[in-house]
């Protein structure tokens, strides 16, 4: 008979509501026993919605009496890698979002601590569940573009600026497009191209519409609207060098002059390409003639199916007394090498230059197995 997995909250805001708990509660093998908010009013209410036994104000005091198996970490960013630290310390795997910690320093030191306590760290990028993504990373892996020498990787909106302080005012957030919705471009395009080693990235970040209220999600409607100035970017691009002569292209907005909101993930090899986009792969010159053009269409998975499916993998991984998240999720070192890459294109764009990046050599993001071959239904 399988146990029932303790799982606990730490953060009750709407994506965790809208998402996540729905994916644990519906998981038969998971029993949601605690959840902590600074809002005591939220969180009550969280516990109340999904038959949560306790709730606590403080993580820190619920990781102290409680001893869940699995703890979610959905708070602002900056507090992401100490919520996560503790979370470990106190015996526990983690589900944390993205992004995983808001400096190289404490990516570093959560992947040490993950090692040394014999547990997993999975970061919140659920982009890499899609089908189309999988089958593009498969074919970069079985060679058939050839050697990849450039990729790009767009996550653009027109009108999108996040309405709450969390993602807005820099203490809480730490940085803006780059670390909110970039950061799910930067893991796929590493994901799909099978994590090379950054080595520099040269960056730009502008704040364009900071005083602009009305670009901002849910302006005069929502009852959290923050009112205030936008202290983050809402514009972020750079170019990443990678070792072995590997370049990409980065770019991400929470709005902008643009035709349409864009979410693609390009790849160029010396013998094909391929265009991820939506539901999409399109397979350009990588088994025929140069000129030939193939569309893949993959069914697409809503949001609550993505993290049905997410979490089936996190509790089965936390069952089986894995030490490392299961394919194809994000593992902790891979998530390293996300926040390597976007916080050396907010170090560059400070210093107005090329930033240059030093990992471990410990690191092991290659480390998972072969995915699966995916067909379109």
């Amino acid at each position: 008979m399988v146990r029932k997995l303790k799982v606990a909250a730490i953060g009750c805001g709407s994506w965790i509501q809208a998402v996540h708990l729905p994916a644990i509660s519906q998981n038969e093998s998971a029993s949601l026993i605690a959840c902590a908010d600074t809002d005591s009013s939220r969180g009550r209410a969280v516990q109340q919605k999904f038959g949560i036994p306790k709730f606590y104000e403080s993580y820190e005091e619920m990781l102290g009496k409680e001893s869940p198996d699995l703890v979610l970490v959905a708070i602002p960013h900056a507090l992401h890698a100490p919520a996560t630290k503790q979370a470990l310390e106190s015996g526990a795997n983690v589900v944390v979002e993205k992004p995983m910690a808001t400096t190289l320093e404490d990516a570093i030191g959560l992947a040490q601590l993950a090692r040394s306590k014999g547990k997993f760290v999975v970061v919140g990028h659920e982009m890499r569940l899609q089908r189309n993504v999988q089958a593009a990373k498969r074919m970069v892996v079985e060679g058939k573009l050839g050697r990849p020498y450039f990729a790009r990787a767009l996550y653009l909106r027109r009108r999108g600026v996040p309405a709450t302080a969390t993602f807005l005012v820099k203490e809480l957030a730490h940085g803006g497009s780059v670390f909110d919705i970039g950061s799910h471009s930067v893991d796929a395009a590493l994901f799909m191209l099978g994590f090379p080693k950054p080595v520099s990235v040269t960056g730009r970040t502008h704040s364009i519409f900071s005083t602009r209220k009305e670009v901002r999600y849910g302006y005069r409607t929502r009852p959290d609207f923050y009112p205030g100035p936008v202290e983050v970017e809402d514009v972020g691009f750079g170019i990443v060098e990678f070792e072995g002569g590997l370049s990409a292209y980065l770019e991400t907005c929470w709005a902008g002059y643009i035709m349409e909101d864009t979410q693609q993930i390009a790849i160029e090899g010396d013998q094909g390409g391929v265009h991820v986009e939506g539901n999409s792969l399109h397979v350009i010159g990588a088994e025929e003639d140069y000129n030939t053009l193939t569309e893949l269409a993959f069914s697409g998975q809503p949001g609550s199916v993505q993290y049905k499916e997410f979490y089936g993998l996190v509790l089965d991984a936390v069952q089986k007394g894995e030490t490392e998240a299961p394919f194809p999720l994000c593992t902790v070192d891979q998530g390293v090498y996300g926040v390597a890459v976007m916080t050396a294109l907010y170090a560059s764009a400070e210093e107005h230059g090329q930033h240059r990046i030093g990992l471990p050599t410990w690191l092991r993001p290659q480390h998972q197995p072969e995915p699966p071959a995916a067909t379109p239904p």
